[in-house]
């Protein structure tokens, strides 16, 4: 009843602190945005919340998660401590709120640890599932056996995903008790896809620090509440992502995968008949989601460009209408709300693909970002690859073209950039920009100045970039499925931009908009393009 009582009480507090700041600023760190915090660091209490970091590395090496921590959890008190000064009561573990674990607890210490924890109930002890890579050769018995005694006595266990495929052996998942996983972003091994027993490379304990925060934070609204009950709040409060087991017919065996979705009917709405789905929601996790953990549950709050671009106010007065915007992609399902009544002239230059199918996935989810900016817009569906690049340029070509000739005004594209063929695209791109169509491309790598390159805030080595515009793009909070995280977003999101600009300024040429739009982003410290009524009229 009282964790109960708190948690609506909670709710409450947090929905009208929500409710009197509009713009929850994203960072340009990619785990801060998908793990939400901006929106604790709107509400959060003015109080100081003490963290120990308690390790076996020399104070320097630990330095660097100082900052991390202080970064993900502002106005908290981090301090360093050995972790032998712990056991020998040099150091008190009750004057601390959290105490986050750097290195993997030695067997020896199993017992002594279990036993602190158990002994303070009112400090929150945060332990990595894992630390190091993993190891196929190790055998993990006794360290998931320490765990789940762990877990027992109260200390919260933080699990790792990556931001697309990546989870780690499932079977060790299974076999330890996560309370919570943080995504580390890019940090593990690229864009690798998730084998069912792949390991991951690098360490993964990072994600301690990330939780180890978010617990700081949720502590300084619920000061009172014990370790089981945190527990039990992010359990319960995170936000759930399910993990599927598909197999991809490519090459001798083909490529088995690991698929993430919020939606735990997902893949069954998904028909492709280039993917097998060998196993539905074959693991599910409880990902950390601040907004969900501090009570906030508006519609919108994941979509940082709506705030960020001050977008609804701007459509009181220029909503894109007139405006013709080409997406060149696959899969635009003509039953998507984004679609409807604003679709004009679809063609489809693939063999085997509609134009207008009834299959949501990466050309619909452009849409919806685009009329999210720009409400009143046209919306011309090109289909000009079916996921794939074989015979890309080409299409490209085609599509391009079949865009200029039909009165679009704007080329959105966030498909990946030709492997060949780049002076004839050039080309196409050159006739396009001459005829005053402004061409957005997300993986442009011509060198006509004129096409506007984007970059997001979400990932730190496009933020620094002056030559691109930097803009929140990502929006995957209200997809059916994570895969579409990242820089695909930001085109649409700009091309809706575009056509605010050009309704209010038809005789603006690419050139002048490109110019207008970089000048608006370097007015800010942090690379975000910022839209005011005098850029747009």
């Amino acid at each position: 009843m009282k964790f109960r009582f708190l948690t609506l009480l909670f709710f409450v507090v947090s929905s009208i602190s929500y409710s009197q700041k509009q713009t929850a600023l994203p960072t340009s760190d990619f785990t801060s945005n998908f793990c939400k915090f901006p929106f604790a660091w709107k509400s959060l209490p003015d109080k100081k919340i003490s963290i120990a970091i308690i390790g076996n590395e020399e104070t320097s090496v630990l330095t660097s998660q100082v900052k991390l921590i202080k970064h993900y959890a502002p106005g908290s008190e981090v301090s360093i401590h050995a972790i032998q000064d712990l056991y020998n009561n040099k150091i008190k573990a009750e004057i601390f709120d959290v105490l986050v674990f750097a290195d993997e607890i030695n067997e020896s210490d199993y017992d002594r640890f279990i036993k602190l924890v158990s002994d303070v109930k009112s400090v929150s002890f945060v332990l990595s599932a894992y630390y190091g890579p993993m190891d196929p050769q190790r055998d993990y018995a006794h360290w998931q056996n320490f765990v789940k005694m762990a877990s027992g006595a109260g200390c919260i266990i933080s699990g790792s995903h990556g931001d697309m495929y990546q989870l780690g052996d499932i079977s060790f998942w299974e076999s330890v008790p996560v309370d919570i996983f943080a995504v580390m972003g890019r940090d593990i091994d690229g864009f690798q896809p998730m084998m069912p027993d792949y390991k991951i490379k690098q360490n993964i304990e990072k994600t301690i620090y990330t939780t180890s925060s978010a617990v700081a934070m949720v502590k300084s609204f619920y000061p009172d509440l014990e370790n089981s009950e945190l527990k039990q709040l992010l359990r319960e409060r995170g936000r759930v992502v399910y993990w599927s087991h598909i197999l991809i017919p490519e090459g001798k065996d083909g490529i088995q995968i690991m698929i993430p979705h919020f939606d735990k009917d997902y893949l069954g709405k998904y028909e492709d008949e280039r993917v097998r789905v060998l196993k539905k929601s074959a693991f599910k996790a409880t990902t950390l989601d601040m907004a969900s953990l501090i009570g906030i549950t508006e519609e919108k709050y994941g979509e940082w460009c709506v705030d960020v671009l001050n977008a609804e106010e701007l459509n009181k007065k220029t909503t894109g209408k007139g405006v013709t915007v080409a997406i060149l992609d696959h899969s635009f399902n003509k039953n998507s709300p984004a679609l409807k009544d604003r679709v004009v002239l679809p063609v489809s230059f693939i063999e085997g693909e509609e134009a207008l199918c009834e299959k949501s996935d990466h050309g619909t989810f452009m849409a919806e970002d685009l009329v999210m900016i720009a409400p009143d817009v046209k919306i011309m569906p090109v289909v000009m690859t079916d996921g794939n690049i074989s015979g890309y340029t080409e299409s490209f070509i085609k599509a391009i073209n079949y865009a200029v000739e039909n009165g679009a005004n704007v080329i959105s594209c966030s498909q990946p950039a030709v492997k060949e063929g780049q002076s004839a695209l050039d080309e196409a791109i050159r006739n396009a920009i001459d005829k005053g169509v402004s061409v957005v491309y997300i993986n442009y790598k011509g060198e006509n100045e004129s096409v506007i390159v984007p970059g997001v805030v979400e990932f730190e080595k496009f933020s620094n970039s002056r030559e691109k515009i930097n803009i929140i793009g990502t929006n995957f909070i209200s997809k059916e499925t994570p895969v579409t995280w990242g820089i695909s977003h930001s085109a649409p999101v700009i091309s809706g931009v575009i056509a605010l600009i050009k309704e209010k300024n038809p005789q603006l040429t690419p050139q002048d908009i490109k110019g207008l739009i970089l000048k608006q982003a370097g007015m800010n410290s942090s690379g975000l393009l910022i839209l005011t009524e005098d850029m747009l009229f």
